[in-house]
């Protein structure tokens, strides 16, 4: 009889320990709020309607859209390196890795998903794919920044 209390306080031991609440995983793109970020090459790679790659085109240098980005909880600036400033706030919304952001009524043309492929502490890469649908040829264009 002993034994079998003792077996049954241990099992029951091992169930309740064994029910853990799972704690939430952290939001590691969260940490991307308040950080600036300094260009430092872009990447496009070029694909055919199959997904079929073709070319590959790297270029570091000035000529670079935008030279760094600020982020706020709801904003990004974009420092320009042809016209010198920080261009006005541009409002984001993120879902995991993936950034929504909103441009002026004059430049609606561009596209406004962002993923960010890689985030490290000095280390961040923004992709897009260009168009962002369609059945013919895309790119798949790679903005990397590291932080000083």
């Amino acid at each position: 009889m002993f034994r079998l209390v003792l077996l049954l306080v241990l099992s029951s031991a091992l169930l309740l320990g064994g029910c853990k609440k799972d704690e939430p995983e952290p939001d590691s793109f969260a940490t991307i709020v308040g950080t600036e970020w300094n260009m430092s090459y872009v990447v496009v790679d070029y694909y055919d309607p199959a997904g079929t790659f073709i070319r590959q085109w790297k270029v570091k240098g000035p000529w670079a859209r935008v030279e760094s980005l600020r982020f706020s909880a709801s904003t990004i600036e974009n420092y320009r390196t042809f016209s010198f400033y920080f261009a006005p706030s541009l409002p984001y919304t993120r879902k995991g890795n993936q950034l929504s952001i909103t441009f002026p009524a004059d430049q609606q043309t561009l596209l406004g998903v962002r993923i960010i492929s890689r985030l490290t502490a000095d280390s961040l890469t923004l992709e897009l794919r260009s168009p962002e649908s369609g059945s013919g040829p895309y790119a798949i264009i790679q903005d990397h920044y590291y932080r000083q």
